[in-house]
């Protein structure tokens, strides 16, 4: 590319870095750097201390980094990290390694940014990982008022993070693995491997768990709680409600066998992911297995200084922000879609990237008689507040030359579950009279919808099964087995009704369809598309 070879050296040592609003020591991209960061004290931040960060290119992915955290503080910050480290997890050439050790991680209160939102692929944790070039060895994470103390932000679930060796808040199995947020929690995420872990919050024991006698079970039978993976053979015998607070993920040696009378309900952004195999169904006699969205007692948001004005819900309407005590609009020039989304998710909801903007036209008169506060609002993927964004213009900065039929009109979705995916590798599954709604939410930091249902290799019997009111496509078919001799892949007798997008949606054809009512869908009843994105076709390919 033209650029001189040679590499950054880089030291930072014995410093203090302390109430900061914004992140103390922010490193992207990182390339071409050798060097270490030791003995500071990272104390009182409000907004993290550490964050490495390479994008998605080939041309960062072939560049040396080789940096050592070591012997660093960090007591009382808050945000939603601490240290969230990542260098090119794409590194072809293993060019590229982040050690971090003999560091003391303590006392801090770390958040989600947002009340009343799930997190996915971006949990708020001390310590977060985003790619598997970054080690962790001997360092002390304690931080009692955090949820939890290490989270994955790494999505390849067949990938693998080296956090061995450290003290993890709590020398009992089960605390500690609760403490730990990964592909335990959501099926698209790397696993976190921190077994052997220490027994002692001295960084130099010798005394360490080796052998866990601890096994997640995947039905609570008192609490009637589900979740976690599938490895072996199980069954939801007794009828009722069963709450699932993490992804269900039936691994490829798994088989879950849903009998009739069964309700599932979901906390929104939590799905299930078949690698196996799934049986769900029901008798035809009104015991249809249901799978649905588990509602919730919502946080209240009404402080959060934004809201939606004239709409016909809350979630959609002029949008006003509140500054100094003052009620306002926001013009749209420089207006982004991920200031967009940081608005919706002040106020408790979600953005879809498909049906967000309202056109002028649309926006309702309400509020017009108010004054315009804000302008040119591009907040970055870092910021969490839009009235606070750092490169924002207040009122003083554009006067007169904005006016009202300039101001931003937004949509909000609200949340709802992950949906049902049967993955490549999923053997013939069956959904015999069984009612999936109220899903498409996969992850709101990517801004991520999916249908309810998606078959990545379509070879499965849906026969009687209603598919309504969700937030995307009701059925998604990636691909479909059209070479088998005897294969079986069709929708009949079935319902799909009532998705905001289309109703039955193919990558590739090959289903065949019949007896079926797919009605009051908001676009198409069926719609082809074979595109597939770079990490689609990732995904399928991992």
């Amino acid at each position: 590319e033209g650029v001189k070879k040679g590499l950054m050296m880089l030291q930072i040592g014995h410093n203090h870095f302390e109430y900061n609003d914004g992140v103390a020591v922010k490193l992207t991209p990182i390339a071409r750097l050798v060097g270490k960061i030791e003995h500071n004290d990272f104390l009182n931040n409000k907004d993290g201390c550490m964050y490495t960060h390479n994008e998605d290119d080939y041309i960062l992915e072939i560049q040396k980094v080789d940096l050592q955290l070591q012997e660093n503080r960090f007591y009382n910050n808050r945000g939603s990290y601490v240290l969230n480290l990542g260098l090119s997890h794409y590194d072809f050439n293993h060019n590229q390694q982040l050690l971090m050790t003999n560091n003391w991680v303590m006392d801090n209160v770390i958040t989600e940014p947002w009340l009343g939102l799930n997190p996915r692929s971006k949990v708020a944790a001390p310590v977060v990982i985003a790619s598997n070039n970054v080690k962790l060895t001997r360092n002390i994470l304690q931080n009692p008022d955090s949820r939890y103390e290490l989270g994955s932000h790494l999505i390849e679930p067949n990938a693998e993070l080296d956090c061995k060796y450290n003290w993890i808040g709590d020398k009992d199995e089960e605390t500690v693995w609760k403490k730990v947020f990964d592909r335990d929690d959501r099926y698209n995420l790397a696993k976190i491997a921190y077994i052997p872990y220490l027994l002692s919050n001295n960084i130099n024991t010798e005394l360490v768990l080796e052998r866990p006698l601890f096994e997640h079970q995947f039905i609570n039978r008192q609490t009637k709680e589900v979740g976690g993976d599938v490895s072996g053979v199980e069954e939801l015998r007794e009828s009722g409600v069963y709450i699932v607070r993490r992804d269900i993920n039936v691994r490829p040696s798994g088989r879950l066998k849903i009998t009739p009378g069964v309700t599932l309900k979901f906390e929104h952004s939590v799905g299930m992911m078949v690698s196996g195999e799934l049986i769900a169904e029901g008798d035809n006699t009104g015991g249809q297995p249901v799978f649905t969205l588990l509602d919730t007692v919502r946080e209240n948001v009404s402080h959060a200084g934004v809201r939606l004005v004239g709409g016909h819900t809350v979630r959609e309407g002029r949008l006003q922000v509140e500054i100094d005590g003052v009620w306002g609009t926001v013009c749209d020039f420089g207006w982004t879609i991920e200031s967009a989304a940081i608005a919706c998710q002040q106020m408790g909801f979600v953005l879809n990237t498909e049906d967000w903007k309202l056109q002028p036209y649309q926006v309702p008169k309400e509020g017009m008689t108010d004054p315009i506060l804000m302008s040119n609002v591009r907040c970055n993927d870092l910021e969490t507040d839009i009235r606070t964004c750092k490169r924002a213009e207040r009122s003083d900065d554009f006067m007169n030359s904005c006016s009202h039929e300039y101001d931003v009109g937004l949509r909000c979705y609200d949340v709802s579950w992950a949906g049902l995916r049967l993955g490549m590798t999923a053997k013939r599954s069956k959904l015999y009279d069984v009612k999936i709604e109220r899903a498409g939410l996969f992850d709101y930091r990517t801004f991520s919808f999916v249908p309810g249902v998606q078959a990545d290799f379509s070879h499965h019997v849906f026969e009687n099964i209603e598919v309504r009111d969700n937030d995307h496509d009701g059925i998604g078919i990636v691909y479909s087995d059209i070479y088998y001799p005897d294969h079986v892949n069709f929708i009949k007798n079935s319902l799909i009704s009532g998705n905001k997008r289309h109703g039955v949606s193919f990558r590739q054809l090959g289903m065949r369809i019949s007896d079926t009512e797919i009605r009051d869908n908001l676009h198409a009843g069926i719609y082809h598309d074979p595109k597939l994105t770079k990490l689609e076709q990732r995904e399928l390919s991992e």
